[in-house]
């Protein structure tokens, strides 16, 4: 783990850094997985390998940028002065345009690396085939320069087959060395020899040296296709969430529709069946005034006529279970004549509103054939209930 190497990055992402190594036309690679997550570097994974084809893909599975460090008899490195035309002591007399460099400045000094660039045209065709893409490349041992951040106290750097000596933060010097084995502990993690020039690749790209002048105009479309896929990808997942969501909602909206639909069928149902029963009895009402009316209602002093008039009074908080009619005088002996206060109903039930009693009494009253009206009794029976007895004179 390297903690806090880069202090102006707070983004989290992962990476791959290929080293490509070549000599005498055969290359060899070395893949390191990193993820820079809360300014810390973590190695995640390494491989070797011999190909870079088809097979190769299985390592590189996920769409993360790749970052690519070329070194071996392809690059050659060397320091000049810092002069006009430095560049023509590196090449001789061959076109500049022919060539990719990357060099790193001093006041007095240019450390500098390049190579063909159809060395590297062949090397970002073969990658783009397994559909990824190079976003940023550094070459030979100056690259070395950006482990200043996590090796502070280290004055020589290794490479695969190089040293760099350092000095008050620059270059002193440079020199290739045939075998070299080498580690350095950086936080909990080990790098070898072969392995800094990739961490200091990655450290390059995260935070650009400015005293490091490469031309990577070529790499701006493996940038745009990155971008792209990766931008394609997020927005990608996001619509089909999006989807999804309007799905489970429309799917919820549809199944609470059901249902109220349902609910509002079985209501209207029961106002059907309800419209019927009040359409029957309607028609029965009808039928038992007509035989009421015929059976002499009209008359006064006919019974029917007081439990009719006195039933259609009664509203629905109040219930009657007595309704008495020519009661007898004093309690009936044997052998005495009976005698019946004629002129007299008496009417028992249970209410359980007092208002509603009040006004259910003053109806009462209105009627052509009551005199006068007495309770007699009013009191409670439980606590939602009150028991009444009524006396009515004809």
């Amino acid at each position: 783990m390297i903690k806090k190497l880069i202090n102006t990055i707070k983004e989290s992402k992962t990476f791959y850094v290929l080293g490509v190594n070549t000599n005498d036309g055969t290359a060899d690679y070395h893949l390191m997985e990193f993820l820079f997550k809360d300014q810390e570097i973590h190695i995640l994974n390494r491989q070797n390998f011999s190909k870079l084809d088809a097979s190769t893909s299985k390592y590189l599975k996920k769409n993360y940028p790749i970052i690519v460090h070329i070194d071996g008899d392809t690059v050659i490195s060397k320091d000049v002065q810092h002069t006009v035309g430095y560049r023509n002591g590196l090449i001789f007399k061959s076109n500049p345009d022919d060539f990719y460099f990357y060099e790193y400045h001093q006041d007095q000094s240019i450390f500098a690396s390049l190579t063909r660039k159809a060395a590297i045209t062949e090397l970002l065709a073969q990658i783009n085939a397994l559909d990824r893409y190079v976003v940023h490349m550094a070459l030979g041992p100056f690259v070395l320069i950006n482990l200043q951040l996590a090796l502070k106290n280290e004055s020589v750097l290794a490479g695969h087959n190089y040293e760099i000596t350092l000095e008050n933060g620059s270059i002193v010097s440079y020199e290739k060395k045939t075998e070299i084995n080498t580690t350095y502990a950086i936080g909990n993690d080990m790098i070898n020899e072969r392995e800094t020039v990739l961490l200091a690749s990655l450290i390059d790209y995260l935070y650009p040296n400015t005293q490091i002048k490469t031309e990577d105009e070529h790499l701006s479309f493996n940038r745009e296709q990155h971008k792209y896929k990766r931008y394609f990808k997020i927005y990608g997942a996001a619509v089909l969430a999006i989807i999804m969501v309007a799905l489970f909602l429309s799917h919820f909206l549809l199944q609470h529709q059901v249902k109220e639909l349902a609910e509002k069928e079985s209501l209207m149902s029961l106002s059907n069946q309800s419209l019927v029963q009040l359409n029957t009895l309607k028609e029965e009402r009808v039928l038992k005034e007509k035989v009421l009316m015929s059976s002499g209602v009209i008359d006064k002093n006919y019974a029917v006529r007081y439990f009719s008039d006195i039933g259609k009074s009664v509203p629905s908080t109040i219930s009657l279970d007595l309704i008495k009619l020519k009661q007898p005088t004093r309690k009936i002996k044997p052998d005495e004549k009976i005698s019946f206060h004629l002129n007299r109903i008496e009417i028992g039930g249970y209410t359980t509103s007092d208002s509603t009693f009040n006004t259910w009494v003053k109806d009462l009253k209105r009627i052509a054939w009551v005199k006068d009206l007495e309770i007699t009794k009013y009191r409670e029976d439980s606590k939602s209930e009150n028991e009444f007895l009524i006396q009515i004179t004809l």
